[in-house]
């Protein structure tokens, strides 16, 4: 037979029969073997549009399009892993076993931080008419005291979108198989600080770099396979989604942005999914009151000879928004007006370099609107054990569904500051020391610095937000 000369005859060379042999054990190992269900594994694989055959696609659809109840946690809702959390002798919750438990399986995009510098060098100086206002508003940051080349993303109220996804790198968590949680690490609102311009076209330009981050994001497949039900955005004011322009508003409905300011009436917390979070101040290098010793924490306690402080800008009463309205609706104008010289009170400007010591020497801090609700004055405040005054009907706080936060933090409508003075003098020393205790008992869920909990919270929020965990029984 044929097959008897291949192995025979010497004209046959060795390579030949090597060749035909693997070529025949290929085409066998290839009819025997059991079908598998298919999967591409993300965190090996860099994928191109260009680069991937339909087939291939499908398969990852299949394999991704599950039901996110399946993850759901049996024995924990959201109230019940912060109660675990808080009566633990210290904060070592593990955020990998968190994350098990949660049954989310994070999945960090290989956007790097000098992304944000790439984007600025191919897309700032290509809109035209800008380069001046540019350079215009530059000098007037100068004059403020704050050098636009310097500022920087990783040490403000807003960088939580840049130390979130990196203790998740630090953690073993940004390349989890068969990912159910897909994050974008993108500094949004802090290139919107970077540039400093007028608001609205701040947001047109970091529209351009979302643009761009986007096209890359959707390149890589995994976006339109649950039409971006599994992707988290990190864009900290609530309006996240419009920094993806007005082009991609559609596209983007049914992604999750991580956020820490929340308006209750607005469009953005009542027509996308928000989930709000403490932002990371740990990053400012503010010392939390509970990292001093027993001995000094009661000595600051007992010597907060100050009824109420106010730290923060307080422009001119002609400064209005984009929809005409007064700044801060003319609460911190009235502050400053009423109580400059009132014993009681407290009065700073945001420059101020006495922000700890004043808080520390302090029962209540208050917290009114700007532009917006959000300030992030209510959580220096309760790290340095400040009681907050939040003057605002529209915040949403951070973990609502799991926090009493009447325990400790006051709250006063705009329409009643004519009246801060009789409010907090009527809480008697024992409310107070009630409620220092409460601060006590919860300050560690907003601290993402050592000592806190502020990153495992964050990750209960978004196993809240993505229907991973129940809010309730």
């Amino acid at each position: 037979m044929w097959y008897d000369k291949l192995f025979t005859e010497r004209w046959v060379s060795n390579a030949t029969r090597f060749s035909l042999i693997l070529y025949v054990g290929v085409i066998l190992c290839a009819i025997l073997q059991v079908p598998e269900q298919a999967y591409i594994d993300p965190t090996h694989t860099v994928y191109r549009r260009d680069a991937v055959s339909l087939s291939r696609k499908d398969d990852v659809k299949t394999v991704q399009q599950v039901d996110p109840a399946q993850g759901r946690s049996i024995r924990n809702t959201a109230a019940e892993f912060f109660e675990e959390f808080l009566t633990r002798p210290g904060p070592d919750v593990a955020l990998k076993a968190l994350a098990k438990r949660i049954g989310m399986r994070p999945y960090v995009y290989p956007l790097h931080s000098s992304l944000s510098k790439d984007l600025i060098a191919s897309v700032k100086y290509k809109m035209k008419g800008e380069i001046e206002a540019d350079r215009d508003s530059a000098n007037e940051m100068a004059t403020r005291g704050r050098d636009p080349d310097t500022y920087d993303c990783k040490s403000s109220a807003y960088s939580l979108e840049y130390s979130f996804p990196r203790i998740l790198r630090r953690k073993k968590l940004a390349t989890a198989p068969r990912p159910n949680a897909y994050i974008v690490p993108f500094l949004s609102w802090c290139e919107m600080l970077r540039l400093d311009i007028h608001r609205d076209r701040r947001i047109r330009k970091v529209q351009k770099y979302h643009d761009v981050v986007l096209q890359d994001i959707r390149q890589r497949n995994f976006f339109d396979m649950n039409s971006g039900t599994d992707h988290i955005f990190l864009a900290t004011p609530e309006y996240g989604s419009l920094l993806y322009g007005s082009k991609n508003s559609e596209l983007m409905k049914n992604a999750v942005f991580m956020v820490h300011n929340a308006e209750r009436s607005s469009h953005w917390y009542r027509n996308h999914r928000l989930c709000v979070v403490a932002p990371d101040i740990a990053t400012t290098g503010i010392r939390p009151l509970y990292n001093y010793t027993v001995e000094e924490q009661s000595a600051i306690q007992s010597n907060r000879t100050t009824l109420a402080y106010f730290w923060g800008d307080i422009p001119n009463d002609d400064i209005r928004d984009r929809d005409g309205l007064t700044y801060s609706k003319g609460v911190r104008q009235y502050i400053k007006a009423s109580f400059s010289q009132h014993p009681d009170f407290k009065i700073s400007n945001f420059t101020s370099e006495t922000v700890s010591g004043d808080m520390l020497s302090s029962v209540f801090c208050v917290a009114p609107e700007g532009f917006h609700a959000w300030s992030a004055v209510p959580y220096y405040a309760m790290i340095l054990g400040c009681i907050p005054v939040v003057i605002s009907d529209e915040l949403v706080l951070p973990y609502e569904w799991a926090v009493d936060y009447s325990k400790f933090i006051v709250r006063i409508s705009p329409g009643k500051i004519r009246h801060i003075h009789e409010i907090l003098k009527q809480y008697s020393t024992k409310d107070v020391q009630k409620m220092q205790h409460e601060l006590l008992r919860n300050w560690r869920l907003f601290w993402h610095g050592v000592g806190g909990l502020g990153h495992q919270a964050s990750l209960v929020a978004l196993g809240v937000q993505m229907n991973l965990i129940d809010v309730k029984r």
